[in-house]
């Protein structure tokens, strides 16, 4: 008698609805003289999901960089919808995390086109010749502390404080992914 295993349906779910992962490349082979394309293999997931009653495919997914990144295997005693759930808060971090960001270079550039100034927001010389009222709206709006506003406060050291909080936004984005 022949002991036959049942495979394990692994079931996988990614932030991205279309996620698609090249798994074997396409290449060309000689087959009796003639140059033939040999097809290579793609996972796609529908709708966030991908499941697989492949062993081979389940080790070669869960052995590749974006494994635990950009998707993950559901456990087998959660559902679907409780892993969607679980993984609810990452996405919305990080959809969150952007739009503040954006709101902050709009206004950052909105503000540099009225004063005259550059519009470059990728380092500190973006907030070079900025007024204090300007800057200081800027920090209020990156969540720095209305408090270390006071009036002896240089525009040198709003400007510090805008680029720690830059730098902050950045960690905190690097995080929500590693997460």
């Amino acid at each position: 008698m022949t002991d036959t295993k049942k495979p394990v349906m692994a079931r996988y779910i990614s932030g991205s609805f279309k996620l698609s992962l090249g798994i074997k490349s396409a290449y060309y082979k000689e087959v009796d003289g003639k140059r033939e394309i040999i097809p290579g293999h793609r996972v796609n997931f529908e709708e966030g999901m991908f499941s697989t009653d492949s062993e081979e495919l389940q080790a070669i997914l869960e052995k590749r960089p974006e494994f635990g990144t950009l998707f993950i295997r559901i456990p087998d005693s959660e559902s679907e919808q409780e892993t969607r759930e679980r993984m609810k808060p990452i996405t919305e971090k990080e959809k969150e995390l952007k739009q503040r960001e954006a709101e902050i270079e709009r206004r950052e550039k909105l503000l540099n086109d009225k004063e005259g100034g550059r519009t470059d927001t990728s380092d500190g010389d973006s907030l070079d010749g900025m007024k204090r009222d300007d800057l200081v709206t800027i920090a209020k709006e990156m969540g720095i502390s209305p408090e270390l506003f006071r009036v002896g406060i240089k525009n040198e050291d709003i400007k510090t404080l805008i680029l720690k909080a830059r730098e902050e936004t950045n960690k905190e984005k690097a995080a929500a992914f590693e997460d």
